[in-house]
């Protein structure tokens, strides 16, 4: 069987009741999910045809929207609608969007008229528009924007003067931060540079020059993590490291030079003139962002970082020595006391490792007992808790699967609540040392995994496990007589399991099924959540990353942080996989004798489960600011409280002799900063809050 990873491109982490049979929506057309549209409808494309289709999960339902517009890429979801890029003979690739009706399946605005294509890519959401690139023969390609509408989309900048491209196609790769995003692009002078947009063509400019002159520094692998943006960087005296940003020319520097000198830490030179990138991935675990990479010596590193210079350090040496590892971080799972994340490398073979965020506590949790060289472990995450990056939902409360390899059973399903008893074999479904994964595709429940399994009696099939030897059962044999289905799960909606799979009657094609259920999806996926004084009102925002089956957004206000009361109710969209925004505002508040209130919001889905955001501060700026500090440092953080701060503060901390430990720049958006402190000796330091030209110290004892 085909070992090649294809996962599953939605995995919606629901709670099945019941489920039913298996039904055939379509043949034959070999059609790949593309989204959501809403809580009833699907959109996929034709993998052979290139067409979109719309359905609800049945036969009837099943449709193609248009035979002459062809899919190329997907945009996003706004107002309801599904933006994309098409191909139509006439316009060439241009902007395109659908209602998921043939009718409503539409051109937005050809921006190179005629049969040129704009070829629009680069998709990022802001403050309710889509922010892309697009080419035409007077600017190049440069940056757009739509709201879905032909008089809603314009050019933002001619970055690259004149005909030139200030980048290529998919080659910008924004990621947006509050009101502005960074991104990758080429000016008239210099080469690829860090650039920063707020949707205006005057606040659209160069950040920083990271590789003066005509060489580029070519920023790539962005990450979103406390306020920051995390990407690397190259530079001719320092090679490729990794930097920060948060949004201003003087918080955006290297954190660290991990590879001294001109070596990079970020990729390796596998041979003169080509290198390549040794992260994988980034992951977040108790206010740290941890990733891989390379001093020159050992290329197996786990390093951490805040988001500073000072607490950027080595967690530890995962693999020493030369080999290329794989480290992946993108593949943890979180627990509530350390995170799991698969290791493999040619030398010391396959295992699974743990970490506290402490070296000591950062061990190897389970080997496998294969040769060097053999299959890396893969962790069966939730993928749309993964990519939100706040919250992952472990199977029953306290499980993970994974798939792993062993000499004795092969590549086989494998279970763990975190404990090495509790982490065991599920099944051997292909008995012996055969493999019985092999393309690894599966979609969560509360009650089950659904996964493609086989042996060599029935082939490739949609199996079903509860995590038990007994009840993982085989669901259906779709393709007789031992070739494989091959199924692909795709997404829940509308009740159903949506998967692809080939039946035989054409082997080159493959068929759309749906298993009938009733699912209840977790609430949304909260990005973000802001209180900021409007004149006597307090202005409440808050913005979602997904949602689905969401019903609305209580908010609660306290005077103590301790008993809420609430104020308002705001409708939620409902069901979305694009970025939204929402606003609330609390007027004319009357604030209590300590200056203070306390603001939390409420998510709650249409079967009554609520989810809580974190407590944010408001105070009124009435001119006096300060900044006090919540309990001590002996847990390894110190945490600033900020009131009366207006526009953001630079924290520095200081030792006894003076010498500076700690620099950054923070928003007036975060009222309570923790500054991680794990690093400093015991001892007695200093912290300066300069607010503008006004400064403040604060003295703590760790």
């Amino acid at each position: 069987m085909n070992k090649l990873f294809t996962m599953a491109a939605f995995a919606v982490f629901s709670s099945v009741v019941s489920f039913g049979q298996i039904t055939q929506i379509n043949a034959n057309n070999s059609l790949e999910v593309v989204a959501p549209l809403n809580g009833v409808k699907s959109i996929f494309s034709s993998a052979t045809q290139q067409t979109l289709w719309v359905s609800e999960g049945t036969l009837a339902s099943t449709i193609q929207l248009s035979p002459t517009i062809l899919f190329v890429e997907s945009g996003g979801l706004v107002n309801g609608k599904l933006l994309f890029t098409g191909q139509t003979a006439a316009t060439g690739e241009e902007l395109y969007i659908t209602d998921g009706t043939p009718g409503g399946t539409v051109l937005v605005k050809d921006i190179f008229p005629g049969p040129n294509s704009s070829k629009p890519a680069d998709f990022v959401w802001m403050n309710g528009f889509w922010y892309f690139s697009a080419e035409t023969d007077l600017e190049g390609r440069e940056l757009w924007r739509t709201n879905g509408t032909e008089g809603g989309t314009t050019f933002i900048k001619d970055i690259n003067t004149g005909t030139g491209s200030s980048n290529g196609d998919n080659q910008y790769d924004p990621i947006v931060n509050g009101n502005y995003f960074l991104f990758a692009a080429k000016g008239v002078s210099g080469g690829l540079e860090l650039w920063k947009s707020d949707g205006t063509t005057g606040g659209t400019m160069l950040l920083k020059d990271i590789n003066p002159g005509a060489d580029s520094s070519s920023p790539s692998e962005f990450y979103l993590f406390n306020n920051l943006v995390l990407f690397t960087a190259k530079t001719a005296a320092n090679g490729r490291e990794f930097w920060r940003s948060d949004g201003t020319p003087d918080g955006t520097f290297m954190l660290k030079d991990i590879h001294v000198g001109p070596g990079s830490s970020a990729e390796i030179e596998l041979f003169p003139g080509f290198s390549f990138p040794i992260l994988s991935g980034y992951f977040i675990f108790q206010g740290r962002v941890y990733f891989q990479a390379t001093d020159g010596t050992n290329n197996g590193n786990v390093y951490g970082t805040d988001g500073s210079t000072l607490n950027t350090t080595l967690l530890k040496t995962v693999i020493s020595g030369p080999s290329f590892p794989f480290i992946l971080l993108m593949d943890a799972v979180k627990l509530s006391d350390r995170f799991i994340f698969p290791v493999a490398d040619d030398a010391v073979g396959a295992s699974l490792w743990q970490s506290n965020g402490t070296t000591g506590g950062t061990t190897v949790f389970k080997s496998f007992d294969l040769p060097p060289g053999g299959q890396v472990p893969f962790i069966m995450i939730d993928f749309n808790a993964y990519m939100s990056g706040y919250t992952q939902n472990l199977f029953q409360g306290n499980k993970f699967f994974f798939a792993a390899a062993t000499v004795t059973e092969g590549y086989e399903l494998w279970i763990s609540d975190g404990t090495l008893p509790g982490t065991h074999l599920v099944k051997d479904i292909n008995p012996g040392d055969k493999d019985g994964l092999g393309s690894i595709s599966y979609i969560h429940t509360s009650d089950a995994l659904y996964f493609a399994a086989g042996n060599e009696v029935i082939g490739n099939e949609l199996w079903r496990t509860d995590g038990t030897d007994v009840g993982t059962t085989l669901v259906k044999d779709i393709r007789l007589n031992n070739p494989d289905s091959d199924p692909e799960m795709m997404i829940i909606n509308n009740g159903k399991v949506f998967f692809g799979a080939n039946d035989g009657v054409t082997p080159s094609e493959t068929d759309l099924f749906v298993l009938d259920g009733i699912f209840s999806p977790l609430p949304s996926k909260l990005a973000t959540f802001t209180v900021t004084e409007a004149g006597p009102d307090a202005l409440l925002q808050w913005q979602t990353l997904q949602e689905v089956n969401t019903s609305h957004f209580i908010l609660q206000r306290s005077t103590d942080a301790i008993r809420f009361q609430d104020i308002g109710t705001i409708n939620a969209a409902g069901n979305s996989n694009a970025p939204l925004s929402y606003r609330y505002t609390d007027v004319k508040v009357v604030m209590p004798p300590g200056g203070t209130l306390y603001y939390r919001l409420v998510t709650s889905d249409k079967e009554g489960k609520k989810d809580y955001s974190k407590v944010v501060t408001f105070s009124r700026n009435t001119g006096l600011w300060n900044a006090s500090l919540l309990g001590n440092a002996n847990n390894g953080v110190v945490n600033v409280v900020l009131t009366g701060v207006k526009d953001g503060v630079q924290i520095q901390i200081y030792d006894v002799s003076g010498r500076q430990l700690f620099n950054q720049k923070f928003g007036s958006s975060q009222s309570t900063i923790a500054i991680p402190v794990q690093g400093l000796s015991k001892g007695v330091y200093t912290i300066s809050v300069l607010n503008g030209k006004e400064l403040k110290t604060i003295r703590f004892v760790k």
